[in-house]
């Protein structure tokens, strides 16, 4: 836990750490099948990250920004420490293995004005390649991209941690881009601090809490929830690379199971990618029953997952009541709700209708014939899961986003929040901060309030997702969220990917077009037309609707973020482009 003596930083809090427990592990690396791993002591990593601090004190100062491009590994933890140590802003990145990632890495090269970027000798190269790109077509001081051998060595000289605040800025962390481009959330000392105990209040984390996680370190969940979180408690964690997990998901069930953790974070396609992929082999000696919060959230929940999940895994120890949904976005730092009201996750039977209206009614089944019953259920509600209560309850409220007044219990509005954990802004971007960061209600006083973007409700205080503001889609007058409209086409046919679609709307001759774009799974040739009329009958089913467009895609190709979050405004882009890799199509207009 937290020492009694005030701690203002966290990287006092990493020295108080090092000082008082130096022999115990911090953090393990886990390499794939490999689960021993390879630990690091909290005294360990303050002495390395002391040496890595060493060379950034000889070449930048304060405030100067630091990209971290590296996989899951100790080298990176060692290297966000020593940032933290040295008052230098870390900026996480993820390796540009990729023509996708290289760009985005090019993107925040440009909009952050790095002075060093760190990198292992593997991912070096590549890094030198973009920054040598970036230099022929920008003004600003090519960043120094050193041996990371050099790095470790340190710079030889005496230095000392600066004097640091709570607003004193601890890293940046850019937003995954899932519906724009990324932007830079400024997060301080204060807020990382403050987000600790919100999420050490909503785990009920103690000193026995162990840690699993192959979240990316270049994300928030993955970075505050993998490293800063376990720091603030004081437990251990133990961490796989996100490629290990998506090669063999599996291996994150056997880490949990050997080093027995009691808890552990996914997206909803995680926990479904053990369903569909973990072979009963796999399961040889597996054991569960130490996991006690199963995390589950960065994209909309599914109860059907949540299901699945549990009846797959109940023989080797896995409880229902471990699934513990919540939300939380970079802009307030983490989490934001997810204090549990009963021992399962919550759920409700949404009206369809009155939802696309802006309301929450209960759905209740209608007596019909028992082979209509499936489809009328399909047609009429909406199953949302509850993404727990908010941890500080009297930070948020659902806002009206057109009147700015707030919605009373059951209406759908936008999801606002003031707060410590609020970050500062976003970087070097003003106008941007005044319209997210600085948004003022009706009833809401003097203080600046956080625009989330992010549609729902509270029901009996917890609060229940719809979507996303700008992804909302109008047409014939009716409000339909693309989530909802990708669900219900999920199922429609057996050569669709589960979860692998994007609706989005588009402006055409004055009127907005429903437009779907969906991925084929890997080695089907099905009949192109018959897999369209097949999203046709469950969009119709479900919304009363048609799409105006459906373009069926390579498996593999659909825009994601970082954290598998679908990037529908960047499909959209495509789509408008005419850059999908399209396997067939059909057009309205």
């Amino acid at each position: 836990m937290p020492p009694a003596r005030p701690i203002l930083d966290l990287a006092s809090l990493l020295t108080y750490r090092a000082e008082t427990r130096p022999d115990e592990v911090a953090f393990v690396a886990l390499a794939g099948s490999d689960l021993t791993g390879t630990s690091l002591t909290y005294g360990a990593l303050d002495r390395q990250a002391r040496q890595v601090g060493g060379y950034l004190v000889g070449h930048t100062i304060p405030g100067d920004r630091v990209l971290l491009v590296f996989r899951n590994q100790l080298e990176f933890v060692v290297s966000f420490a020593a940032c933290l140590l040295t008052g230098r802003i870390a900026v996480p990145v993820a390796p540009p293995a990729s023509t996708r990632l290289a760009t985005r890495f090019l993107r925040l090269v440009q909009t952050a004005e790095p002075a060093i970027i760190l990198a292992p000798p593997e991912i070096r190269a590549r890094a030198l390649a973009v920054v040598a790109e970036h230099a022929a077509s920008a003004a600003a001081p090519r960043p120094v991209v050193p041996e990371f051998d050099d790095v470790v060595a340190g710079g030889g000289t005496e230095w000392t941690t600066p004097k640091l605040s709570g607003s004193t800025t601890a890293f940046c962390q850019f937003t995954s881009g899932s519906t724009g481009h990324p932007k830079g959330v400024v997060v301080s000392h204060a807020n990382l601090l403050h987000n600790g105990g919100l999420l050490e209040r909503a785990f009920a984390a103690t000193s026995s809490t162990r840690l699993v996680s192959w979240l990316p370190f270049s994300h928030d969940w993955g970075l505050i929830g993998g490293i800063v979180f376990p720091l603030y408690v004081g437990i251990p964690c133990a961490f796989l690379d996100p490629a290990a997990f998506l090669y063999k998901p599996a291996w994150w069930l056997q880490a949990i199971s050997t080093f027995r953790g009691t808890m552990s974070c996914a997206p909803n396609f995680g926990y479904e990618a053990c369903v569909e992929r973990v072979l009963e082999r796999d399961c040889a000696g597996l054991d569960l029953s130490a996991w006690s919060v199963a995390q589950i959230g960065a994209e909309p929940i599914q109860k059907r997952t949540m299901d699945r999940f549990t009846e797959r895994f109940a023989p080797f120890g896995f409880q229902a009541e471990a699934f513990h949904p919540t939300y939380g976005l970079a802009e307030h730092t983490l989490i934001v709700s997810g204090l549990k009201r009963q021992p399962r996750p919550t759920h409700l039977n949404a009206q369809r209708g009155a939802l696309e209206k802006g309301v929450f009614e209960a759905w209740a089944p209608r007596p019909v014939a028992r082979e209509r019953a499936e489809s009328t259920e399909l047609a009429e509600a909406r199953v949302l899961v509850g993404c727990g209560l908010p941890v500080t309850p009297d930070d948020l409220w659902i806002v009206d986003p057109e009147t700015r007044t707030a919605c009373i219990e059951g209406e759908v509005g936008e999801v606002w929040i003031s707060g410590p954990s609020v970050a500062g802004g976003y970087w070097q971007d003003e106008a941007a901060t005044r319209e997210t960061f600085q948004a003022a209600w009706k009833d809401g006083g003097d203080r600046p309030h956080l625009r989330t973007g992010d549609l729902g409700f509270l029901w009996h205080d917890e609060l229940f997702l719809c979507g996303r503001l700008k992804d909302m889609i109008i047409k014939g007058g009716n409000n339909h969220f693309a989530e909802d409209i990708e669900l219900s086409i999920e199922g429609s046919h057996p050569a669709l990917r589960s979860g692998c679609g994007a609706a989005f709307g588009v402006d055409a001759a004055g009127q907005e077009r429903l437009v779907i774009v969906y991925e084929l799974n890997y080695g089907q040739r099905p009949d192109l037309p018959l897999v369209i009329g097949s999203i046709q009958k469950g969009i119709a089913r479900a919304h009363n609707t048609l799409a105006d467009a459906i373009v069926l895609i390579r498996p593999g190709t659909l825009e994601r973020t970082a954290s598998g979050k679908v990037r529908r405004r960047e499909v959209r882009r495509q789509f408008l482009a005419r850059e999908l890799q399209t396997l067939g199509d059909w057009r309205g207009w």
